[in-house]
């Protein structure tokens, strides 16, 4: 504490000394904390998606509402993929939004570790008994030393804490990137099986108005035109049920995009699923990204950091205080006296053990946990890969073998029809087995991605591709024509019975 007894020349001269050095100390310190350029918190952030994921937000909280909305507009007018959605989400999700805010925050208690103590300003006076004689004054401005000594040491502990922050906020943003992605391609599928569906709807429709004809003619039992009539009505329930799960994947995608539903553009997305990578990445070089570029990880690691620097300032900081001052006084007596003075709180009995004791254990403790969240990536590394493995797979036998095969058993079915060794009811069957299998490769494709997708977010990037000189081919999902053979057949046939 700086204390200061009396106005003067000298005292006067003194105080404007002391107080011109707190003032260009704390403004040298203001102007050093505060020397970020704006925004550059959030381009970090945009630089970390862009090398982890290839995105960027490409916008900060200055930018007017309008152009948002324009640049949003303009993704909109070509029908969305995984990437178009991902930009929109990233200038309109509010829990991304929110997540950038937290930057300021921590950029607000960066600079507040940064700044002095506020200088302490004290004073008394004394009067004379019987009101003879000058005014004793007395008056103290001072500090505490050690908040000065320190100060390195807490900006440095501060600018760790900062960089975790920044690390989690990619992280979150990163998580809902995933979320984005995954709904999205969700939807894709689920519009994919609301088509096929309705082509098996068609087929059952066909069957079942045939089967009405037959019986009619009492070519058939009534159990054969029932048995019909239920498989048409439950291809009609699949079909309200794929419905539904078509509008479920839309409302759940909307909100993530951060648009409310209500007057806002309609989602016009891309109907089938990306085609098969031509090849996967090997299992040893998934493990190795994952524990290279988690960005949970690395906060870990900077946690870690953090209670070394917290560790080093409990211990430097034994003595709790120092308060420094410097004393004028002027006596009633006229006598002027100039000293410093001091105040030094004694350590006898918290020497802050307890204390570095804590943050030793702490230390430890976040060591296990890194080690163990490391172990866990791992295995959800092999876990999420054998995932995807699986899909590809399942992709590939329905692409290559199965949905072939199903064309196969049309043809012969038709062929024998034509011979007339099967009814058309078998070929009717044949053609809804072959929509079961397209449908069913389509569900495979979908669990593909979706497994990709929480592989990527598991990675804390995206999956390299491996190169290759041919690529896959898209599962052949083509529109069925079922209305004119099946019609030409059920025609002929009833015509052969009239």
């Amino acid at each position: 504490m700086i204390k200061k007894r009396e106005k003067g020349g000298t005292m006067q001269i003194f105080f404007k000394k002391v107080t011109l050095f707190i003032f260009n100390v704390g403004a040298f310190v203001i102007l050093g904390c505060g020397s970020i350029p704006k925004n550059q918190d959030s381009r970090e952030v945009n630089q970390v998606l862009e090398e982890r994921l290839g995105y960027s937000r490409q916008s900060d909280e200055k930018k007017a509402e309008n152009e948002i909305e324009k640049r949003v507009q303009v993704l909109f007018n070509e029908k969305l993929t995984s990437d178009s959605a991902v930009q929109i989400a990233l200038l309109k999700n509010p829990s991304i939004q929110s997540a950038f805010e937290d930057l300021g925050i921590a950029r607000a208690d960066w600079v507040q570790a940064g700044l002095l103590k506020n200088p302490i300003f004290s004073g008394h006076a004394r009067f004379p008994e019987g009101g003879e004689g000058d005014t004793n004054v007395e008056c103290a401005i001072g500090t505490d030393l050690l908040d000065v000594l320190f100060l390195p040491l807490r900006k440095k502990l501060a600018s760790s804490q900062f960089e975790k922050v920044k690390l989690r906020v990619s992280h979150e943003i990163m998580d809902v990137i995933a979320d984005v992605k995954t709904h999205f391609y969700t939807l894709q599928f689920t519009m994919q099986i609301w088509t096929m569906r309705q082509m098996a709807l068609k087929a059952a429709e066909i069957s079942m108005e045939f089967a009405s004809r037959q019986h009619e003619a009492g070519n058939i039992s009534s159990l054969d035109w029932v048995n019909e009539k239920v498989v048409y009505e439950q291809a009609e329930l699949d079909l309200i049920h794929s419905e539904a799960d078509v509008e479920v994947a839309r409302e759940k995608l909307i909100p993530l995009l951060g648009l409310s539903g209500k007057g806002e553009m309609s989602l016009q997305i891309e109907n089938h699923l990306p085609e098969l990578p031509s090849s996967d990445p090997s299992l040893e070089e998934l493990e190795e990204r994952a524990l290279a570029q988690r960005l949970d990880l690395a906060a870990a690691r900077k946690e870690i950091e953090i209670l070394h620097r917290s560790l080093s300032l409990t211990q430097v900081g034994v003595i709790p205080s120092v308060n420094v001052a410097a004393n004028t006084e002027k006596d009633s007596d006229g006598t002027r006296v100039t000293g410093p003075m001091w105040e030094l709180e004694l350590p006898l009995f918290d020497q802050k053990q307890p204390a570095i004791a804590r943050v030793k254990n702490q230390i430890r403790k976040s060591q296990y946990e890194l080690a163990a969240k490391e172990n866990e990536i791992r295995s959800e590394v092999r876990i999420l890969k054998g995932k995807m493995l699986t899909a590809r797979k399942i992709v590939e036998i329905y692409r290559d073998k199965m949905i072939p095969l199903r064309g196969q058993v049309i043809v012969l079915t038709q062929q024998n029809y034509n011979y007339m060794l099967m009814g058309v009811y078998q070929l009717l069957q044949a053609k809804q087995n072959e929509i079961s299998s397209q449908r069913e490769g389509i569900e495979a494709l979908g669990d593909y991605w979706i497994a990709r997708v929480d592989l990527e977010q598991a990675l804390g990037g995206r999956v390299p591709e491996a190169v290759s000189e041919k690529n896959s081919t898209v599962l052949p999902i083509q529109q069925i024509e079922v209305e004119q053979p099946l019609q030409s057949e059920m025609h002929h046939h009833h015509g052969g019975e009239s």
